[in-house]
């Protein structure tokens, strides 16, 4: 049986270049070799993309490795000519929002992974709770701030959070807990607006609730039936709050899989990690972040990511292990679940490489 030809598309122009490039080597470390041609892809920070010479048949360090540098529209069409599969890693925005995959899309190439609208609407969080309250999901109160509103009517934004004592302050479309603020008292809140605006026309302002920090992903939407995986309880050692140095750092975070919460608690969770999955039309991987209120017994649902990280510090990847599902085996369950998409992005010739 042919081997796919498997490119690994990483880095990107967000702020998260150098988690996707970890994401990416890890992608590129334990794919299964047997099965796959492995062609690393790297967007660099100026925009140009930077494909590898050759397939690997073996894992490779990419400082070891020979690239070839295009522009965007000779890259997608060397992608259309030359791999089977294009295995999306770029985090953050111009990756995890739908950018990429459009683009793909319009290039008939195939990728693993949520499509154009799922990556969009999870991706922004101000449209994320919005579909998340209308399917009944509780979540922070909160508002959305968008930049002229903020620089024409200030202290009218103030009023409607004034209420709200304590302050999570994030941009619309960032990952990675970047440009997130919080905010113990209405004095500070001013500021953190301001900078949190200088990464987004468009912000979120919600309530601060107090409790535990759970994520949960879930697996499948395409051929494979969607699971949830355990949940995992999320403790920083030192950081206020599961940011960008809590998730990357190896160390800096205690991550317990399976959550040690009680079962009701755990199988809601799960509930509700599956329902967001549904209702925006995910596939490969989702990864849904929550706070518990312990003192009051509720969940509140926070943010979705579409692209979770594949870094040797990642959730994913720590909860599957838990229900014996390798890193290579992650890796190939999502390549076979992108495999049966019936929309137009899959086209013929790699199934007829798989057999």
């Amino acid at each position: 049986m042919a081997k796919i030809r498997l490119a690994v598309l990483m880095g990107g122009l967000g702020e998260e270049h150098e988690v996707s490039l970890s994401s990416g080597k890890g992608v590129i470390q334990h794919a299964d070799y047997q099965k796959y041609l492995v062609r690393p892809v790297i967007i660099d920070r100026e925009g140009q993309w930077r494909i590898a010479a050759t397939f690997l048949t073996a894992p490779a360090a990419l400082e070891e490795l020979r690239f070839e540098n295009y522009q965007i529209g000779e890259a997608v069409e060397v992608l259309r000519r030359e791999v089977d599969l294009v295995f999306i890693v770029l985090h953050g925005r111009f990756g995890e929002d739908g950018t990429v995959q459009g683009l793909l899309e319009m290039a008939s190439i195939s990728y693993v992974g949520s499509g154009v609208t799922a990556s969009a609407l999870g991706m922004h969080k101000a449209f994320f709770r919005a579909i998340a309250e209308h399917a009944g999901i509780l979540v922070p109160p909160g508002v959305v701030v968008r930049k002229g509103e903020w620089e024409e009517r200030p202290e009218e934004v103030l009023t409607r959070v004034q209420s709200f004592g304590s302050f999570v302050v994030k941009p619309a479309a960032q990952g990675s807990s970047i440009g997130v603020f919080m905010v113990e008292n209405f004095e500070g809140l001013r500021e953190a607006i301001d900078e949190a605006l200088k990464l987004d026309e468009e912000i979120v302002v919600e309530k601060r609730i107090r409790g535990k920090e759970v994520t949960c992903g879930v697996l499948g939407g395409g051929r494979k039936e969607i699971i949830p995986l355990p949940p995992t309880l999320i403790v920083p050692r030192s950081a206020e709050f599961f940011d960008y140095f809590s998730k990357y750092t190896p160390g800096a975070t205690l991550e317990i899989t399976p959550a040690p919460l009680p079962e009701s608690v755990t199988q809601r969770l799960q509930e509700t990690a599956l329902l967001v999955h549904k209702i925006l039309g995910c596939r490969g991987m989702s990864r849904s972040d929550f706070i518990y209120d312990e003192e009051k017994d509720q969940l509140y649902l926070l943010e979705i990511n579409t692209i979770p990280g594949l870094t040797p510090t990642s959730l994913i990847p720590q909860a599957c292990q838990v229900i014996g599902m390798s890193f290579r085996d992650l890796i190939d369950y999502l390549v076979e679940d992108s495999l049966s998409a019936s929309d137009l992005r899959y086209s013929s010739r790699i199934f007829n490489r798989i057999g």
